[in-house]
């Protein structure tokens, strides 16, 4: 979505949230324009926010944590900045003093030591780029793990609304700026000193010389002015791409099996050639106008190199100036050009890194649930008391998905959700385990509300196993374990896998417990994958367990055992989510969910005497 501002003659102006403002003509605004206007009014609780759109000043604060580091860079990179000057005037002296003077012992003494004199430029070299590499890697430690460490603590629905191509690109974008960090540090500190101790040499020299080098300054200025706007759209474009191309690869990876069973390779390789086509022509364009502008700047250096030797050899041939003093001028002229072109080369660099660290702190600003959980009650244990009251809820910019919803749960009772596909029933746990904030209304967990319990407090007590679940690379005694700090015994981990009725299956396993679990589990059933599901959240000991169709994929026989063997743990409060509704015959309650509500609830027995919705679906079981 875009916002039009205004026509200006033959070009309309429009802020683009991804871009900025920008012109484009009418031809292109037709072509994306869908023909729908949306106008917004503001409300009485509009509150105007300033963009806080982040700049590089956040991630160089970071550098400020390695001001050791920085200093021996510093240090290191000066000496070869002086050993240049030094070795510079050796021609001076040769030309104008040893070959005259036809001093043998002279010229070899001098040569030597101009040779140690790019001995120890070449050993400060490798000193300088040993010490930015380490520099390098303790930045990507910080920005990148802090990154990472950042994402993992945001809300779920953060996760629901961006794809992980989006969310993976982000790491590009780090690496962009850990780069800049590293190249920007050593120009903004050295090469700045550097012009301006070879500008006063190159002054002293030959004044009307460096006046003329000077006047390339403003050209570099007008060059780089110009390039400006153009390389932020064009870098943002080009990030905005790769994400979608990322993602889609990703997710077509995850969907293989879906994308063969279906025939679906030449759709899918289709959808990645033109997705890699427009990241390509993106990148080009960046590409494009950087060589553009690298033109333009070569051409100004190579004019004015001429024109200092033109004017510097009709110096020489009305004697003001040596031909060894010419020579060391055009020596310290590369060393006055080549710190100022790194200097105007960062404008590039800079900018990209800009949009990277804006892209990058738009994560980074958003609220974590740790943060939301500071101002929260942290209770230790949640008995397994649960009230539901007026429960509206939507998702973002969608149509209200539940609604009204009530509902008690005492702690140790064995309840049912029942209804059908699309009726709210996993929206309703995912908003028990605080995934989601509610619309309106209250739920409470031993009379105190949701919205005042710790996030982390209340997954501790309560554990959600849903239909689809993850396991992770590595052994399967890990997987079971994964997030819990003590160390188990093994006897309690064969316990939760008798439980859900996977321990002989383990067993049988050559490796047993410690039998590789493949990415995802793809070397298990997706009854298998959901009984260790099954397993992992007992191990874990908690209040509350949430079954959300949890085990869709086991046999029927399987099912029922786990079931009986749940509703048999006396203290545990169980919530199961169901179709099949013989396994929650035996539940203390049953809730049935229609039209985003609940419709009844009673037990089996009442609930069929009653002869409404639930005696409809049993009959229709049977």
């Amino acid at each position: 979505m875009w916002l039009y501002i205004k026509f200006i003659k033959i070009k309309i102006l429009i802020s683009d949230p991804s871009e900025g403002l920008k012109k484009i003509s009418k031809e292109e605004f037709n072509e994306i324009w869908t023909k729908y206007i949306i106008f917004t009014v503001p409300t009485e609780q509009y509150i105007q926010i300033k963009d806080k759109k982040s700049s590089m000043a956040t991630f160089f604060k970071q550098t400020l944590k390695d001001k050791g580091l920085i200093t021996q860079i510093v240090v290191a990179a000066t000496i070869i900045i002086i050993l240049g000057i030094v070795a510079s005037f050796y021609f001076q002296i040769l030309i104008d003093s040893i070959i005259p003077s036809g001093s043998i012992k002279t010229l070899a003494l001098i040569s030597l030591g101009v040779i140690f004199v790019h001995m120890f430029e070449v050993i400060f070299n490798f000193i300088k780029t040993y010490l930015l590499v380490i520099f390098g890697n303790r930045m990507s430690i910080r920005i990148m793990l802090s990154y990472y460490n950042h994402v993992l603590k945001l809300p779920f629905k953060f996760f629901s609304t961006r794809t992980s191509g989006e969310i993976i690109s982000r790491f590009s974008d780090a690496n962009k700026i850990i780069n800049t960090l590293g190249s920007s540090i050593v120009t903004m500190i050295l090469d700045v000193s550097m012009v301006i101790v070879i500008s006063l040499i190159m002054f002293f020299q030959n004044s009307t010389l460096f006046s003329i080098a000077l006047v390339s300054v403003p050209f570099y200025t007008v060059i780089i002015t110009f390039f400006l706007k153009k390389y932020d759209s064009y870098n943002h474009k080009e990030m905005e791409e790769n994400a979608l191309l990322n993602s889609f690869i990703i997710e077509s990876f995850n969907g293989i099996e879906t994308i063969k069973s279906l025939q679906g390779e030449k759709a899918a390789s289709r959808k990645v050639d033109n997705l890699f086509l427009a990241y390509i022509n993106a990148s080009f364009k960046t590409i494009q106008l950087d060589t553009i502008q690298m033109f333009f700047k070569q051409l100004l250096q190579l004019t004015m190199n001429i024109i200092i030797l033109w004017i510097g050899y009709q110096f020489v041939i009305k004697g003001e100036l040596s031909v060894g003093q010419l020579i060391t001028f055009n020596i310290l002229l590369s060393y006055f050009t080549n710190p100022l072109l790194n200097i105007i080369n960062l404008q590039p660099q800079l900018q990209s890194a800009k949009v990277a660290s804006d892209r990058l702190s738009e994560i980074m600003e958003l609220q974590q649930e740790k943060n939301q959980n500071e101002e929260r009650i942290n209770i230790k244990n949640i008995s397994g008391n649960i009230q539901v009251r007026g429960v509206n809820f939507h998702y973002p910019m969608q149509r209200e998905c539940l609604f009204d919803i009530n509902l008690d749960i005492e702690q140790g009772e064995k309840i049912a959700i029942v209804g059908r596909s699309g009726s709210g029933k996993s929206t309703l746990a995912k908003l028990l385990v605080g995934y989601y904030d509610i619309t309106e209304g209250d739920i409470l967990f031993d009379g105190y509300s949701i919205n005042n319990i710790q996030k982390e407090a209340l997954r501790k007590s309560l554990i959600i196993v849903p239909q689809t679940n993850f396991l992770f690379n590595g052994a399967i005694y890990e997987n079971l374990t994964f997030g819990i700090e003590e160390n188990l015994d093994l006897e309690n981990i064969i316990e939760a896998c008798k439980l859900a009725c996977i321990h002989e299956e383990i067993e049988n396993l050559t490796l047993g417990y410690g039998s590789f679990v493949e990415e995802n589990g793809s070397n298990f059933s997706g009854g298998q994958k959901q009984r260790l599901a099954i397993a992992r959240a007992i191990l874990r000991k908690p209040k509350i367990l949430l079954l959300d169709e949890s085990t869709s994929n086991i046999d029927s026989f399987t099912e029922k055992l786990i079931f009986d063997n749940l509703f048999k743990i006396k203290d545990l409060t169980l919530i199961a989510i169901a179709h099949k509704l013989s396994l929650i015959k035996n539940a203390n309650k049953i809730f049935v969910i229609e039209n985003k509500t609940i419709v009844e609830e009673g037990t089996h027995e009442t609930l069929i005497n009653y002869g409404g919705k639930y005696t409809n679906m049993w009959k229709i079981f049977n």
